[in-house]
């Protein structure tokens, strides 16, 4: 497999990865039903925090990826 190639596998791999676990913190901390039929909130994480995250996990990336 050329270079070229596992850097495109690698970054699906690590985006994959990432929108996962960004879906994940999002659907953990919304408003789930209760066994009573009330909604509870878990504690709200806002789209802004989550876009923040991600644009940081990204520049992390490309400091690691410029080091090699």
């Amino acid at each position: 497999m050329p270079d070229d190639a596992r850097y495109i596998a690698g970054g699906a791999v690590i985006g994959a990865i990432i929108g996962a676990f960004g879906v994940w913190m999002y659907m953990h901390y919304v408003q789930k039903p209760a066994e009573n039929g009330r909604e509870q909130i878990r504690g709200r994480v806002e789209r802004g925090q989550l876009m923040r995250l991600g644009w940081s996990v990204i520049g992390i990336i490309r400091q690691i990826l410029e080091l090699g």
